[in-house]
């Protein structure tokens, strides 16, 4: 079941397969400067490597100034660790860290009404007000609020992945945003988990978000709202999930 699934995706999820090769000389990572993961097959040495310089850059980055330069509030960051199950192309238990964010980003430009939409390459205000960081995405609604999923920049750097949900109902409610990997089956399929963001419980506008970098870009990217029954050990049950290739 789904909320099974989501519930092992909180113990260890599995980065995209990686595109373009990297360095085991690169130079330290900063907000900007996350390399590209080593192709497939590299040795164990070579991806913790690779991973220490990408936790460097997630856990260097000043979530909040990039927030605020989007217009948005941020009401908690957290860095949280992802280890490997094993599945290609990352070993087993080597960590990756994403980015956690829950905040408002609705303004006057943002309808209230949740939007159903193409991708977005523009970032117009309306679709910054519900995905934080996204300079291309998709975005829809789902249950109680809109999905978002696509790529971001973060200061300056567009070498990012982010999924997020902003919650458009009255009340609140508990869960975590998902960024996946679509199975290619019909609908909109989560599969593969890349990062999860912590659990948050939003109220009306609040947005929960996670971001990982660096992005792939062979990937079709899935952004899931999973709902908590029973905070803060589920079930988890889906809200819906947005889809978007890039």
């Amino acid at each position: 079941m789904k909320w099974l699934a989501a519930a092992a995706a909180l113990l260890g999820v599995v980065a995209p397969v990686a595109l373009f090769p990297t360095s085991a000389t690169a130079a330290p990572a900063s907000a900007a400067t996350i390399p590209p993961p080593p192709p497939p097959g590299a040795s164990t040495s070579t991806w913790q490597q690779w991973a220490s310089e990408q936790r460097a850059g997630i856990e260097n980055t000043d979530w909040s100034a990039a927030l605020r330069q989007r217009g948005c509030s941020i009401s908690a960051v957290t860095i949280v660790p992802t280890t490997s199950t094993g599945r290609t192309p990352i070993p087993p238990g080597i960590t990756t860290d994403s980015a956690s964010l829950t905040g408002t980003c609705i303004s006057s430009a943002a309808s209230t009404t949740s939007p159903n939409a193409a991708p977005d390459t523009t970032a117009n205000p309306a679709t910054a007000a519900y995905c934080p960081y996204m300079t291309y995405d998709n975005y829809r609604a789902i249950t109680d609020g809109v999905a978002c999923v696509g790529t971001a920049t973060v200061n300056g750097n567009p070498n990012y992945m982010a999924a997020a949900y902003t919650y458009m109902s009255g009340g609140s409610n508990t869960g975590h945003t998902e960024l996946g990997d679509d199975t290619g089956g019909s609908g909109c399929s989560t599969g593969s988990y890349i990062a999860d963001a912590s659990e948050s419980t939003l109220t009306y506008g609040q947005y929960n978000e996670v971001v990982w970098g660096p992005r792939d870009f062979s990937a079709t990217w899935t952004s899931t709202w999973w709902w908590d029954s029973n905070p803060p050990n589920g079930p988890w049950y889906s809200y819906g999930a947005v889809c978007g290739n890039y």
